[in-house]
């Protein structure tokens, strides 16, 4: 009896373990979404285009809007924003955004 529990406890680890070890989800961006440097200047730029701020939006200097299809990678989730790293054309950057501006990547584009 012990040792069906403990082959069981095993089998369950090793699954674990396996689900751990796959391949991260990809994801692309979609168009138009506000993605920033820091958090910070995600949430002035988002509370500037709710208020049609145009003054504040011209002074936040790390922030740009999302292309379509463009890789990314989420790094960090929280609630209402996430961070992620953007990879094209050999250059890398990590930037914070709402999870609107992601998608999954459809298979066949890996």
């Amino acid at each position: 009896m012990r040792q069906s529990i403990a082959i069981a406890g095993l089998v369950a680890l090793l699954a674990t373990a396996a689900a751990a070890a796959e391949e991260p989800t990809l994801y692309v961006t979609v168009r138009d979404r506000l993605m920033c440097r820091t958090q910070a200047e995600l949430r002035d730029g988002l509370r500037a285009l709710e208020t049609r701020d145009k003054d504040l939006m011209e002074t936040l200097d790390g922030c740009h809007y999302t292309v379509d299809g463009i890789p990314a990678i989420v790094l960090q989730d929280n609630i209402s924003r996430i961070k992620i790293r953007l990879t094209a054309e050999g250059e890398r950057a990590d930037m914070w955004t709402i999870p609107e501006a992601i998608k999954p990547m459809r298979r066949e584009n890996r």
